[in-house]
């Protein structure tokens, strides 16, 4: 385990930090709570915060040939926090964008039952007036039917009140 100094015997700092302070890559924990996590929490970035202020500090003490590295080392501690603060506002529109993904989901799913109704409710009326038109024709048919005996009975009483009147004349030449 190193000190945190650099020399050409000691690399510097350990290379890799606490677990903590790991970057979570584990998708199947994310894949079963549904939750989106950064890549450090801010437990993880405090550490690193406060390890990040004792090199540092070992840093502006008088070595000047550390200068260069210091002035390195607060660009890459500046870089990682506006990364953090990225990830993090990125991290907080994904969570908008998957409850609004949520929300028009609930939607198209209820758009969808709508549409089902509506169509049941279509083939329904569909066949109501489908039933309502063959009532109408049949309706038709029977008034046609009507209409010709109507006429046929007609017919018939002229028959008849021509075979009266025949009759009744014959009736009265036999009485004469």
């Amino acid at each position: 385990m190193s000190d945190g100094h650099q020399t050409p015997d000691n690399p510097g700092p350990d290379p890799a930090p606490p677990d903590s302070a790991m970057p979570s890559t584990d998708g199947e924990t994310t894949k079963k709570t549904g939750a989106l996590r950064t890549a450090f929490d801010d437990g993880a970035l405090k550490v690193m915060e406060d390890e990040f202020q004792t090199v540092l500090n070992e840093l502006v003490g008088g070595d000047r040939s550390l200068d260069k590295f210091r002035t390195e080392y607060e660009k890459l501690h500046k870089a990682l926090l506006k990364s953090h603060d990225s990830e993090k506002r990125l991290m907080q529109k994904c969570r908008e964008l998957n409850a609004e993904l949520v929300t028009n989901s609930a939607k198209v799913q209820s758009a969808l039952k709508l549409s089902d109704e509506d169509k049941n409710a279509i083939a329904s009326l569909r066949k109501e007036v489908e039933k309502a038109w063959k009532m109408v024709h049949a309706a038709h048919e029977k008034e046609q039917r009507a209409k010709e005996t109507i006429q046929s009975l007609r017919i018939e009483i002229n028959n008849l009140s021509k075979l009266v009147e025949q009759g009744a004349g014959m009736n009265e030449h036999i009485m004469i």
